[in-house]
């Protein structure tokens, strides 16, 4: 899928819309989003039948840091992704 196809399937709601939002979602901690993403990354790829996708949070890659993240492997292709709350 490429951007315009993203923009074109983007909600129509403002996201900072927050009343909207499940309260479990509202306050989720980074490693909280790391579980969410990488649950969101397989379901879409398993969707789109794109094989041999792998994700694993930065704490059981290897990586020496204390970030939240997570690698994403998609075949040979090696993706890292780091996960900083702002508010």
């Amino acid at each position: 899928m490429n951007r315009a196809e993203l923009d074109d399937n983007a909600p129509d709601h403002d996201p900072a819309d927050s009343d909207q939002v499940p309260e479990e979602y509202q306050n989720m901690s980074e490693v909280e989003m790391e579980g969410f993403l990488a649950d969101a990354i397989e379901a879409y790829a398993e969707d789109q039948d794109i094989p041999n996708v792998r994700t694993v949070p930065f704490s059981r890659a290897g990586l020496l840091t204390r970030d939240s993240g997570l690698v994403i492997r998609i075949g040979e292709n090696e993706y890292q992704v780091r996960i900083l709350r702002t508010d």
